[in-house]
């Protein structure tokens, strides 16, 4: 009996070290797949990048929430049941010496395949510094 007591609290260990919480603080202690220079201040880049976000999700009818805050865009995944929404992707804006810097982190939980991946560099490639003067907030 007590063998069999160790064997489901090692399985419940496990299941919950694989998998882990999907929020906002753990999905921003994930080393970011994407560092790029902006366009615009804080504000803009993040205006601009929420609005690419929303677009995508509305035109594709995804399940997909995303929220623009001043600083950050959080896109989380279908929600069932009560409390806090899974947020598995935040991108982060900074301004450091002058320039708009994101950083998009996405919990280690989703594949390197996941869309959510590839719309970000999406986003983030259009909203970023181009070596031109094309502003893409425009």
């Amino acid at each position: 009996m007590s063998k069999l007591i160790i064997c489901i609290a090692s399985l419940f260990f496990l299941a919950s070290c694989s998998f882990g919480i999907v929020d906002k603080i753990n999905t921003l202690q994930e080393k970011p797949f994407a560092v790029v220079t902006m366009q615009g201040n804080v504000t803009e880049a993040t205006r601009c990048v929420g609005r690419f976000w929303q677009n995508y999700a509305t035109k594709k009818g995804t399940a997909w929430n995303v929220y623009v805050e001043s600083y950050q865009v959080m896109v989380t995944g279908p929600h069932l049941g009560s409390g806090a929404p899974p947020i598995g992707l935040v991108i982060d804006f900074e301004e450091i010496e002058g320039n708009t810097v994101a950083r998009a982190h996405m919990h280690h939980i989703f594949s390197q395949k996941d869309k959510r991946r590839t719309v970000t560099l999406e986003a983030l490639d259009a909203c970023r510094l181009h070596s031109t003067n094309a502003n893409p907030l425009h």
